[in-house]
């Protein structure tokens, strides 16, 4: 383990022309202009290296690096943390030629912002985008399994969870190589990310099983110039089955948030959301939406309002609703609106979550609630104004045992008043015929005496 205290130009944790392996660097303060956990120049194998800042400014961090590889040789398995300081571009490994895999990025203090640090590096040799953060970056490979976890601190440029095909659309992809991005995740939990944020990025191979999870934090910022909340993104090739997930956090209004983008093919690509109030830009290159209305929505609320264009043309949209939440026949929750364009629903479908399509209204019945685009510039859930309250097995014996019980009161009430009855009467037969009796024997007596 190397400790670095002082202001150094390069310092590694391990330096190798083959192999570097399970090299470890801590900076606790000073500065460097180039760190490394573990270095090859020749590209064998480069795995379990590790990168730990707590302090000071690094102005490049690389836990695992191969300037030259193939794409047998994987590097994989690094890990940079930032707890405290400055960074300027912070990688969880970079690989000239070969694939990345299973490199990480855990942050949860300090910054990475490259203009707060000082360099005396010409930037034409940058091997890496500066102000950004990477779990990994692949020039001329691909990118897979790669991941940053964000629970605090900043980062002023863009998130990537990894990057394949770093050297760009301009350069034909060559034989036995993979320039795709698949399987990498970004999980912001806390902290401001300032720009955008993407689960896999390549300028031209394939994104897919890419993901961004948004539990809290801030994602974009006013001052950023079009950011992107992006699962998988690539300019030339397939976009599919990647994820978005938001649970809570803000996004900037002026973000654009996007499942998988590909002006090629966009497919299988799911938004998830579970917040309400959200306000993006744009929204699109999602082909399921599935909006979780959370506790306490009241009507006329809205979960996501786009103020640019919302395009979910071919998409599935799903609503899920708890039973707690309130909504009266005739009352909407907005899910979409968009007050400047019109939605693009062309070929959209419709439909509630199983099991999640029942609300209550004030007056405690509970009724089903449906989905639907309102108008052009609306989806809403809604209960139908002609609604009839759902009624439970329970509740129906509820009110036949009601019913019994009131023919079982009627009916003994009926039998007490004709037995009263019959009783009155049959007293006052008797009566009047013992009043009979006793005037015939009044009156033969009358006969005798006289």
């Amino acid at each position: 383990t190397d400790k670095f205290t002082g202001s150094i130009f390069k310092a590694y944790g391990g330096f190798g022309d083959m192999a570097a392996v399970k090299n470890t660097a801590v900076m606790g303060a000073g500065k460097v202009e180039y760190l490394y956990g573990g270095y090859s120049s020749a590209g064998a194998p480069i795995e379990g290296n590790t990168i730990t800042i707590n302090g000071g400014t690094v102005n490049r961090a690389y836990a695992g690096y191969a300037g030259s590889s193939y794409e047998e040789q994987v590097v994989k398995d690094n890990i940079l943390t930032i707890t405290q300081g400055t960074v300027g571009v912070g990688t969880g490994a970079y690989s000239g030629d070969g694939a990345t895999t299973g490199n990480k990025v855990i942050m949860s203090g300090g910054q990475v912002d490259f203009s707060q640090v000082e360099t005396n590096t010409d930037a034409r040799y940058e091997k890496l985008p500066l102000n950004n953060l990477y779990g990994a970056y692949s020039a001329m490979g691909s990118a897979s399994g790669n991941s940053v976890e964000m629970s605090g601190g900043r980062v002023a440029g863009n998130i990537y969870g990894g990057y394949g095909g770093g050297i760009g659309e301009s350069v034909a992809i060559p034989e036995g190589y993979g320039f795709n991005s698949a399987d990498n995740t970004v999980a912001i939990s806390g902290g401001s990310a300032e720009n955008s944020v993407y689960g896999g990025y390549t300028p031209q191979g394939n994104a897919t099983g890419n993901s961004v999870t948004v539990s809290g934090g801030q994602l974009g910022s006013a001052a950023a110039s079009e950011p992107i909340l992006a699962a998988g993104w690539t300019n030339g090739g397939t976009a599919a089955d990647n994820t978005v997930n938001i649970t809570g956090g803000v996004l900037s209004s002026n973000l654009s948030l996007y499942g998988g983008y590909s002006t090629t093919e966009s497919t299988g690509n799911t938004l998830n959301l579970y917040t309400k109030d959200n306000t993006v830009k744009n929204l699109g290159y999602c082909q399921t939406l599935n909006f979780y209305v959370p506790k306490g929505t009241k009507a006329g609320e809205t979960m996501l309002e786009v103020t640019g264009n919302a395009d979910v043309h071919g998409a599935a949209i799903y609503a899920g609703v708890e039973d707690t939440t309130q909504l009266n026949p005739g009352e909407v929750i907005n899910l979409i609106h968009d007050g400047n364009n019109e939605i693009n629903t062309t070929g959209t479908s419709y439909a509630m979550m199983d099991g999640k399509d029942i609300v209550t209204d004030a007056a405690f019945l509970q009724r089903k609630a449906y989905i639907k685009k309102q108008d052009a510039n609306t989806i809403v859930l809604y209960v139908p104004t002609d609604s009839q309250p759902i009624l439970h097995p329970g509740t129906e014996i509820i009110a036949d045992g009601q019913t019994n019980a009131s023919s079982t009161v009627s009916g003994g009430s009926d039998a007490a008043v004709t037995d009263g009855l019959q009783a009155a009467l049959t007293a006052w037969a008797e009566s009047h015929e013992a009043a009979r009796l006793r005037e015939d024997d009044h009156a033969a007596l009358s006969m005798t005496g006289s």
